[in-house]
């Protein structure tokens, strides 16, 4: 199950049910300008801001949510 954010700045990010995935963002100068992205989508994402505004620097960044998970680890089975 996912749910889809749409910024104002027309990003749009989307949120799953199981946080324990691997999410990136991207970052300008300590703003986050999207969040919760995919690989795939996060790459192509930083590319139209690059492409967009090549004098301004960005960043991707790889984080893992928080979870509040109650219960077995997925990951150990």
């Amino acid at each position: 199950m996912k749910s889809l954010r749409i910024w104002p700045n027309g990003c749009i990010s989307q949120k799953y049910k199981y946080p324990n995935m691997k999410k990136y963002r991207i970052i300008q100068k300590g703003d986050i300008l999207c969040d919760g992205m995919e690989e795939k989508a996060a790459l192509e994402t930083l590319q139209m801001f690059q492409s967009l505004n090549p004098d301004k620097i960005f960043e991707l960044e790889e984080y893992h949510p928080l979870t509040n998970r109650l219960g077995r680890d997925p990951d150990l089975y």
